[in-house]
């Protein structure tokens, strides 16, 4: 007997069902964006960019501390500059998301005149909901920062994001 041969939509139909299946066995995947550069995708629906150096490398983005108040909530940010670069400017976005998976809502936050080793302490604040109301926190945007070689008229859309590496919180979910 002789082998069995399949077909071409057969087996691009095959491999594609293996290629799903392994996906979902893996903890994180690397892709390729559109404008080259390769980006590391995890299960918990972070990402960041490859290429970019290891955590002393960037800026560490960590919550510091969480305050209840009346028809808000604070969070206390501290942002770590091991970039190694001065941070002239960088405001990135925070979205608040309810238990429904809802954009609450998004403010910024300036970090401003970072020099590499030291840090620099801001807070936020949503009102109108209970930090216990709040699922987790989103960060983005920031692409009109002044740190290293981009300047706020950098045309590179997720460079400067790409530069903070968000570290996970007790206090709350917390991702890029």
């Amino acid at each position: 007997m002789g082998q069995k041969v399949l077909r071409p939509a057969t087996a691009l139909a095959l491999l594609a069902g293996v290629s799903v299946i392994a996906a979902g066995a893996w903890a994180s995947m690397e892709v390729v964006a559109p404008d080259g550069r390769r980006v590391v995708l995890r299960d918990d629906k972070t990402w960041d960019y490859a290429d970019r150096g290891a955590p002393q490398e960037r800026l560490l983005l960590t919550v510091a501390k969480r305050m209840e108040l009346p028809n808000a909530c604070r969070y206390g940010l501290r942002l770590t500059n091991n970039a190694g670069v001065r941070v002239q400017s960088i405001v990135p976005q925070f979205s608040a998301f309810t238990r429904e998976g809802v954009v609450f809502e998004t403010v910024f936050a300036a970090f401003t005149q970072v020099k590499p080793t030291l840090d620099e302490y801001q807070e936020i604040t949503f009102k109108g909901i209970r930090c216990d109301d709040i699922e987790r926190i989103r960060v983005h945007g920031a692409d009109r920062c002044s740190l290293g070689d981009l300047t706020k008229f950098s045309p590179a859309t997720g460079e400067c994001l790409g530069y903070i590496e968000v570290q996970s919180s007790e206090l709350v979910a917390i991702s890029k």
